[in-house]
């Protein structure tokens, strides 16, 4: 991973808070449903 780091740092870092957040959001989202039936 840190072979990547050189080239593609920023790239990837967006890429890993992009993802983070999308999974923060479907995460909560499941969890209200789930917890709502």
């Amino acid at each position: 991973m840190m072979l990547v780091v050189n080239r593609y740092g920023r790239a990837w870092r967006v890429h890993e808070i992009k993802t983070g957040l999308l999974r923060n959001l479907l995460g909560r989202f499941f969890g209200a449903a789930l917890l709502s039936h």
